[in-house]
């Protein structure tokens, strides 16, 4: 019998192109000889839709809670979540089809999303250090630290993060 294999980002050992395995191509002695004799793999599923990225950005950010400004501490979570109904800010959290170096969401714009909030009223004001700390639970500043003095590159989305900032401000008092 030929080898059975599906693919597995874990194993290095298998690379290529791979197809789906067809039940009508194999039965399940051979399947279950396979997996005994370490020759039947699975492949992960990539966890990145939407509301997976979501989660994880929430996760990230709430870590700033002891931050936020009296003003904001009761409603930040539903600030962040006003931010993720707006499409075109959720699109910079999406990770780079080119990111090596994070999967699960774009931390440099998230990093430039907190720089504004901060700049906004939401956080209070320490340096780049301590919320760098804060989030990357080190004292060593991290490459995402520089992000946090740079605003978003596009004027549009930076005027719809304080017209969000903003409304939101209005609807809390």
């Amino acid at each position: 019998m030929g080898g059975i294999i599906y693919a597995s980002p874990i194993c290095t050992a298998v690379s290529g192109n791979f197809r789906k395995v067809r039940v009508e191509e194999y039965d399940k002695e051979s399947l279950w000889a396979a997996a005994q004799e370490g020759r039947l793999y699975t492949k992960e599923p990539e966890n990145n839709s939407k509301e997976s990225i979501i989660q994880e950005v929430r996760e990230y950010v709430r870590q700033l809670h002891p931050l936020t400004t009296d003003k904001f501490r009761e409603h930040a979570d539903d600030l962040w979540e006003r931010i993720f109904a707006c499409d075109e800010l959720l699109e910079l959290l999406m990770p780079s089809t080119k990111a090596r170096k994070f999967k699960a969401f774009n931390k440099y714009n998230v990093m430039r999303i907190i720089s504004i909030l901060r700049e906004a009223g939401v956080y209070r004001q320490y340096n780049d250090s301590e919320f760098n700390a804060i989030l990357e639970h080190g004292k060593k500043d991290s490459r995402y630290r520089k992000f946090l003095g740079k605003g978003l590159e596009k004027r549009s989305l930076l005027m719809l993060l304080l017209h969000i900032v903003e409304l939101f401000d209005d609807n809390t008092n």
